[in-house]
C-alpha cells in the first residue's frame, strides 16, 4: 500500500506564537516607560504649583505686614454738622482710629456713628496709603410726631432732642401710620397754601383727619375734620368755598367737611350779631 505523508503546522505555528508573545511584551515595555514618564511629569508639575503656592503665602504675609505697618494719620469727616454734634462725633472716630488703616474695622465705627438718632446714615471707607474718610448724612426733621418723637423726610419716626430748630408741625397717629400722613400733609399743604392757610398739626384718626390751620386770625388756629375715605377731594371743597369764607374768616372757630356737598362752619363766641354767611356754606 501507499502511504500517504502528511503535514502539520505544529513547528511552524510555534514561532508565531512565540513571536506574539514577544509583541505583547514590548508593548507592556513601552507603556511602563510612558507610564513612568507621564508619572515624573506630573509630579514635576505638581512641585511647581506647591512651590508657587508658598511663594504667594509668603508674598502675601509680606504685603500685608507691610500695609499694617502704615498708621493713620489723617481723617476727614463731611456733613452739614446741623443736628450731629461734631465734637462728639470726632471722639468715637478717634477712640478707634489707633491702628493701622488696613486692620481698621470700617463697619464698627460706622455702627457706633449710626447709634446717634440725628443720623441718617454713614459712608466710611479707606483712603490709601494713609486716610480715613467718613461722610455723615443726617436726619433732616420735618415734623413733630406726637410729644416726643420726630419725623425725617424719609418718613422715619425718631426720638431725639430738637433744641433749636424751623417751625415744623405736629404729626400724630396709630403706629405705623408716619409716612401716611407725611405723604397727606405735603399734598394737603400744597391745597391750602394757595389761600394762604398753613396745617400747624395733623391727626389720622379711625375714621377723620383733624387739622388746626393757621392763616384764618393772627393768632388763633381753626380746626378743620375731614373724613378719611376722600380727604384730599374733600379738602378742596373748602378751597371753592373759601371766598365766601373770607370776609369773615377771624369768626370761624371750626369747619367740617365731610359733606359731599358743602361745608360746615362753626363760628366764635365773640362774633358780633351781624351775620353775613349762615353756619352752612354749600357747593
Amino acid at each position: 500500500m501507499r502511504r500517504l505523508k502528511t503535514s502539520t503546522s505544529n513547528h511552524s505555528a510555534k514561532p508565531r506564537c512565540m513571536a506574539a508573545v514577544k509583541g505583547v511584551g514590548a508593548n507592556q515595555t513601552g507603556i511602563v516607560k510612558r507610564g513612568g514618564l507621564l508619572l515624573r511629569s506630573w509630579g514635576c508639575q505638581t512641585l511647581v504649583v506647591i512651590v508657587l503656592l508658598l511663594v504667594l503665602v509668603v508674598l502675601g504675609r509680606t504685603i500685608d505686614a507691610w500695609l499694617s505697618s502704615y498708621p493713620i494719620e489723617r481723617v476727614k469727616v463731611f456733613s452739614d454738622f446741623v443736628y450731629v454734634e461734631q465734637g462728639q462725633l470726632e471722639a468715637i472716630i478717634r477712640d478707634h482710629v489707633n491702628t493701622s488703616l488696613l486692620q481698621l474695622d470700617l463697619a464698627k465705627i460706622k455702627a457706633l456713628i449710626e447709634q446717634d438718632p440725628w443720623v441718617e446714615t454713614v459712608v466710611v471707607a479707606r483712603q490709601w496709603p494713609d486716610t480715613l474718610k467718613v461722610r455723615v448724612y443726617e436726619r433732616k426733621p420735618v415734623a413733630r410726631w406726637g410729644s416726643h418723637g420726630l419725623v425725617s423726610s424719609q418718613g422715619v419716626v425718631f426720638e431725639a432732642e430738637l433744641v433749636q430748630g424751623p417751625d415744623i408741625p405736629v404729626l400724630s397717629g396709630p403706629e405705623g401710620s408716619a409716612q401716611e400722613c407725611m405723604f397727606y400733609y405735603e399734598r394737603m399743604s400744597s391745597l391750602l397754601r394757595p389761600l394762604g392757610l398753613s396745617i400747624k398739626s395733623l391727626d389720622r384718626g379711625h375714621r377723620t383727619w383733624q387739622m388746626q390751620l393757621a392763616g384764618f386770625t393772627s393768632l388763633d388756629l381753626v380746626t378743620v375734620t375731614v373724613d378719611s375715605a376722600r380727604p384730599l377731594e374733600k379738602l378742596k371743597n373748602l378751597m371753592q368755598l373759601y371766598r365766601y369764607i373770607s370776609p369773615e374768616r377771624q369768626w370761624v372757630s371750626a369747619l367740617d367737611l365731610r359733606y359731599d356737598n358743602g361745608v360746615a362752619v362753626r363760628w366764635r363766641s365773640d362774633r358780633p350779631e351781624v351775620q353775613t354767611l349762615e353756619g352752612y356754606a354749600q357747593l
